[in-house]
């Protein structure tokens, strides 16, 4: 499966980043990875990305940050944002030592 444009993944959270990143590998996309705002900025105008899959809040700003600078991108975005893993990590203290796993439609928080 390929695609005219590429993907891209940002997370501050290196293990959540590199989670979706494997999903979308696993289904046969090269997914692009980024953890901040500014670097996301830099390869949404150089490179021709269709979709990003993004947390809300971001270690240098969030999503609204790269919604204002859409006019300098390459080509036009389509932006996922992810709200839940901010609410998760503000509830929980942000440590990338927690997951969430979905248990029969309930949202549980778990310590590795």
């Amino acid at each position: 499966m390929t695609a005219s444009w590429k993907i891209l993944v940002v997370s501050s959270d290196l293990e959540s980043r590199r989670h979706l990143a494997n999903i979308l590998t696993q289904q046969g996309l090269d997914p692009i990875c980024a953890s901040a705002v500014s670097e996301t900025l830099n390869i949404l105008r150089t490179e021709e990305v269709g979709l990003v899959f993004c947390d809300a809040h971001l270690s240098d700003g969030n999503y609204r940050d790269l919604l204002a600078a859409q006019r300098s991108f390459k080509s036009r975005v389509r932006l996922v944002v992810n709200f839940a893993a901010s609410r998760l990590g503000r509830i929980f203290g942000g440590d990338a030592a927690r997951s969430v796993r979905c248990n029969r439609g309930t949202l549980q928080a778990n310590r590795r």
